[in-house]
């Protein structure tokens, strides 16, 4: 179960990545769903809910690193609970 507060990602090849802002309740089958707030490619804020088994907990990684020409760059990517 995801807390409010914890940072997911969805799972599918195009994924968005948010966090956690609320729960509903499907009333005529009990299932969960996930209230997730992300920004969208032109950065316009949105809410969207899934429902749990399309998503997992994640937790971004930025490493520093230096490129071909000596510069530093930084390097981010996820790591999967």
């Amino acid at each position: 179960m995801f807390k409010n507060g914890d940072t997911v990602i969805q799972v599918l090849p195009a994924a968005i990545s948010g966090t956690v802002c609320g729960y509903a309740l499907d009333q005529s089958t009990g299932g969960v769903s996930v209230c997730v707030a992300y920004n969208d490619a032109t950065g316009a804020s949105h809410t969207r809910y899934f429902a749990q088994s399309e998503l997992q907990a994640y937790t971004p990684v930025t490493t520093a690193a230096t490129d071909a020409s000596g510069a530093n760059v930084s390097i981010t990517g996820n790591v999967t609970a």
